[in-house]
């Protein structure tokens, strides 16, 4: 059962890489800040995961990904912190 259910998560993040690599760089910053903190935390785990299977060439475009992700977090915490 849990081999299984290992593969139907290494599908699940195949789904996940091909969508992020269909965006285009310009358009990846938008998508993240449409995001809220709970869908950028997932997406960040997706992320990781994708660079575990950064042989398929997803490398480069995750770190865009990252960058954004992050940098979105950082803000949301700057803002807290102002506040």
């Amino acid at each position: 059962m849990l081999v299984s259910c290992v593969g139907g998560q290494d599908r699940a993040v195949q789904s996940v890489m091909k969508v992020l690599m269909a965006y285009k760089a310009s358009d990846i910053d938008t998508a993240v800040k449409a995001l809220d903190q709970t869908k950028q935390d997932m997406l960040m785990k997706y992320i990781y995961r994708g660079f575990e299977l950064s042989s398929d060439g997803y490398g480069a475009q995750l770190l865009v990904w990252h960058d954004k992700v992050r940098h979105s977090q950082l803000l949301l915490v700057l803002c807290l912190i102002r506040n």
